[in-house]
């Protein structure tokens, strides 16, 4: 009985609930409304008021323009003057433009072909009639339809009425679309605050005596004295990259700089160093510029199989020698971008080796001191070689610059931030390799470059993340080495349960040395760990964290008791390289298996 009962109560609950959705949906005629009203704007019907634009009468109902627009409302119904008029004059608007509008208030809809015949005069208007809908998505067609006949208008109304959105997007079609944009014949209607803008703009893509050649036209064909043009061609111009040629060739011989001045550019373009220059570039936000340049391509370093993105050969545990060139990997990204995250992963291949003490701390895997042929299918894949390495990056392959040097050994995937930089070239040089290795392949498995959105500063020789810094891509199916630990944990026993990621599962009791040790990609300047212990059954763990910048020397930071779950842990901010977790007692288990889930690491912002 109390089944049948139960059963009842919920039938009635769920006839319940399906009348009130059918009383819900059960008539839909939104179609019927719209074509009703649609025949009264065009009919006259009832209508009880008359608007005149351009000489040219439009019927109207009131109650229905008060309804759809504020400006209307008010001009309707607020005790205006034209409140009380059955003509109500409208100036400024074309008549064309306002059947476009009225049209819309009337049935919500406009024509696309006559949208874009006054794309910009129903931008404006939607703004003043207090139409913010139809405002919204005309700024949003326009700037997904830009074309040469549309964009630079569309940059000079953004600008005047600051609508970044548009503002951003045309400038976005300028820099991507230079010729087609810049030798426009509207490009000479643009006022000159929109030409500066536009010309400065760091990611025009476009070379410097172009812009000097689009620049000269538009200040002649606008009768601009000489003294003025050449004002305005010095702060807009980048004269360093500009060729000693077209110095001579085009400024001088146009009749815009005289010899002396001309010369006076020459010597600031050899006194200014190229790193300094303030070269126009690529910016494309968190995308592979390897991919998107399309025209990335390798110049020192030759895959030697056929996983490698590049290779060079290595001699000796010391590989940074100006006479051996072979430890460099060189490659250019086709174009300038401006980078400021690295993201690669390289694998060490033995070819001889000789014994030595090992410099690390914890012990290491057995490996065979056998020489290797360079083939894929005999790669040794029972050991990963820690490297130390240096990424070196240049704008014009004369002057190099530093953006990263690795203070202690590497394996697997590198995730660095550096301050941002422009770039066309880059090397990866290979400074060191531990455990004794005389001579190898280091294999560039896969290397990509971004100017990175994510939030972090650089100080010194430290990287002070905002954000989960220990994440890390998954590792290539088709990686040579060991598959180790995500997250850079570089000495575990990681088992794998349900979606979780152990990083461990052993017995604590069996080895007193076993204990998580995290490794970074660089030294970081952080104040928080969040550790997530396993939380599916009743056991809890002992444990304590240990940090510090080498790995022989950690501090432990935080000891708890009887724990699981999350763990935030808060700390004076300092800088980091390790992380250890070692469990020292585990409660409510039948085997003392110390799991780990998941690790965060970063530094919270402060409020300013």
């Amino acid at each position: 009985m109390a089944n049948v009962a139960s059963f009842e109560i919920a039938n009635n609950r769920f006839n319940k609930k399906r009348k009130l959705d059918s009383a819900y949906i059960a008539i839909e005629d939104k179609s019927d409304i719209c074509s009703d009203i649609d025949k009264l704007l065009f009919s006259g019907e009832f209508s009880d008021v008359t608007i005149e634009v351009e000489n040219e009468r439009f019927k109207a109902h009131r109650v229905i323009l008060a309804a759809r627009s504020d400006f209307f409302r008010c001009l309707c119904y607020n005790g205006m003057r034209e409140s009380n008029k059955d003509v109500i004059q409208l100036k400024d608007i074309s008549k064309s433009t306002f059947r476009i509008l009225l049209k819309y208030i009337y049935t919500g809809t406009i024509i696309t072909d006559e949208m874009k015949s006054c794309i910009f005069e129903l931008i404006y208007f939607s703004d003043c009639y207090c139409l913010p809908k139809l405002h919204k998505k005309l700024i949003k067609f326009l700037s997904e339809n830009l074309d040469p006949d549309l964009t630079l208008k569309a940059y000079e109304i953004a600008k005047l009425y600051e609508i970044k959105e548009l503002m951003d997007a045309s400038l976005n079609y300028i820099e991507n679309n230079p010729c087609e944009t810049l030798y426009h014949p509207s490009f000479d209607e643009t006022s000159l605050d929109c030409v500066r803008d536009i010309l400065k703009s760091d990611t025009l893509r476009i070379s410097e005596i172009k812009i000097y050649e689009i620049l000269e036209r538009y200040l002649s064909n606008n009768n601009y004295s000489d003294s003025e043009a050449k004002s305005i061609v010095k702060e807009i111009v980048r004269f360093p990259l500009i060729s000693y040629d077209n110095i001579i060739g085009r400024l001088h011989f146009d009749g815009m700089f005289n010899v002396k001045e001309c010369l006076e550019l020459m010597k600031i373009k050899d006194s200014t160093r190229s790193t300094k220059i303030n070269y126009r570039h690529i910016l494309q936000k968190d995308t592979n510029y390897v991919i998107s340049c399309q025209s990335c391509e390798v110049i020192k370093g030759q895959p030697e199989i056929k996983l490698a993105f590049a290779s060079t050969k290595l001699y000796g545990s010391k590989f940074l020698d100006e006479s051996k060139q072979d430890s460099v990997i060189e490659f250019t990204l086709g174009k300038r971008c401006k980078v400021n995250h690295i993201k690669m992963i390289a694998y060490i291949q033995p070819l001889r080796r000789e014994r030595r003490p090992s410099r690390i701390s914890h012990r290491l895997r057995n490996s065979n001191n056998q020489r290797l042929p360079l083939d894929e299918s005999q790669i040794e894949k029972r050991y990963d070689y820690r490297y130390s390495y240096e990424v070196l990056v240049s704008p014009d392959q004369k002057h190099w610059e530093t953006a990263f040097k690795s203070r202690v050994f590497s394996t697997l995937w590198q995730n660095i931030y550096f301050e941002p930089k422009i770039v066309k070239y880059l090397r990866i040089v290979v400074l060191e390799v531990d455990d004794s290795i005389v001579t190898a392949f280091f294999h560039l498995l896969n290397f990509q470059c971004f100017y990175s959105t994510k939030n972090f500063e650089c100080d010194r020789h430290s990287l002070v993340p905002y954000f989960n810094i220990i994440s890390s891509p998954k590792i290539p199916k088709d990686y040579p080495g060991p598959v180790q630990e995500e997250y850079y944990c570089t000495y575990s026993d990681r088992t794998k349960t349900e979606k979780y990621n152990i990083f461990s599962a052993h017995d604590i009791s069996d080895d007193e040395d076993k204990y998580l040790l995290f490794t970074l990609c660089q030294d970081c300047y952080v104040d928080t760990i969040v550790v997530h212990l396993w939380d599916r059954d009743q056991r809890l763990y002992d444990f304590d964290v240990s940090c510090g910048v080498y790995e022989n020397d950690l501090e432990i930071i935080e000891s708890r008791k009887r724990q699981r779950g999350e763990q935030i842990i808060r700390f004076r901010p300092m800088v980091i390289r390790f992380i250890k977790l070692k469990a020292t007692a585990i409660y409510n288990a039948r085997t003392d298996e110390f799991r780990v889930i998941n690790l965060e690491v970063y530094k919270q912002q402060e409020n300013r």
